[in-house]
């Protein structure tokens, strides 16, 4: 008897509620919403893989007020953390300013999660600084994250306990400094 090969499935979520973007502008928006997402949505559909526009608000609608992070808008980034617990194989974030080229490789099986190491700047500093962590300590950008499902979901129930238990950032209060 031959042994069927599931497929491995794959999401990749992206937000655009509202504005849209933490640090959009109109002459922003028009370029997200016209080419940026929709070469993620294209790559998606060429790799047989889930795309979720996320377009409303969990967070709004459990919790009310904008008032765990520094501002409404950078709640928009946190609204991935109520999407990771799902059932696919691999959950992919990607920013709505990321643009992917026609000719992006598939996305490789992988095991646990993966962010790419942020520039060293001022939030990198401010977070070593304030969390006594040596230079050779890493930052990651929260701007593209790949799970696994069981580190997705690992990752959805401490940022949605971090939220209920208003467990906040120390200095920076955005996505990337909690994710750090």
């Amino acid at each position: 008897m031959k042994k069927k090969i599931s497929k491995k499935k794959y999401l990749i979520l992206q937000i655009d509620i509202g504005d849209g973007t933490q640090w959009g502008n109109p002459n922003t928006i028009n370029p997200i919403r016209e080419i940026f997402i929709p070469s993620v949505q294209q790559y998606c559909q060429k790799h047989d893989y889930d795309h979720l526009l996320i377009k409303e608000s969990e967070y709004e609608k459990k919790y009310g007020q904008f008032n765990f992070l520094a501002t409404k808008t950078k709640h928009y980034s946190f609204e991935r953390y109520f999407h990771f617990d799902n059932k696919y194989d691999y959950t992919i974030y990607i920013d709505n300013d990321v643009y992917v080229y026609p000719d992006a490789d598939p996305l490789p099986e992988f095991t646990g999660m993966c962010n790419v190491r942020e520039p060293e700047g001022n939030s990198s500093r401010i977070f070593r600084e304030v969390n006594n962590l040596s230079s050779s300590f890493l930052y990651f950008n929260s701007g593209v994250t790949f799970c696994d499902n069981l580190t997705a979901k690992k990752l959805s129930e401490y940022m949605l306990n971090r939220l209920q238990k208003n467990i906040r950032a120390k200095t920076k209060n955005s996505d990337k400094m909690l994710l750090n």
